[in-house]
């Protein structure tokens, strides 16, 4: 983008600053993806909210920068997962397969066997959010 093929690139070319507005994504989210991107860890939170990670885990999958992002993503859900309910367990849930993470998606499914408040035949709806094309994980087709 930011290349002489494109306007922001030739804007950048007469201009050391270009912005480049982006209406569709989550501000923080898109600030704390760059952050760890750019390796600024002052700039990171400690512990992000799970409706923050799944919000960073969307725009980590926009961007395909989930390579980059996956340990910090990692770190934040497994704190959180010590005290989930099931509601953040699906979000973590949503938010690992996001970041292809097989074994942060295994991990949270084994929480939510051993762990869940609702019944067992419950879970069988998670499997929505869950791509079929995440290798290394027992949900792959």
């Amino acid at each position: 983008m930011l290349s002489n093929r494109f306007k922001e690139g030739n804007q950048l070319a007469f201009s050391s600053v270009v912005e480049i507005p982006l209406p569709d994504d989550d501000p923080d989210s898109m600030q704390t993806m760059c952050n760890i991107i750019h390796m600024r860890h002052h700039a990171v939170p400690a512990l992000l909210s799970p409706e923050h990670i799944v919000k960073l885990a969307e725009c980590c999958d926009k961007y395909d920068c989930a390579t980059a992002t996956k340990p910090s993503i990692e770190a934040w859900t497994l704190a959180l997962l010590q005290t989930a309910t099931d509601s953040v367990r699906g979000q973590l849930l949503t938010a690992a397969c996001l970041v292809r993470n097989p074994t942060l998606v295994n991990r949270i499914a084994i929480d939510l066997v051993l762990n869940a408040r609702f019944s067992i035949c419950e879970i069988s709806t998670l499997g929505s959010v869950i791509p079929p094309h995440l290798p290394g994980t027992r949900f792959s087709q």
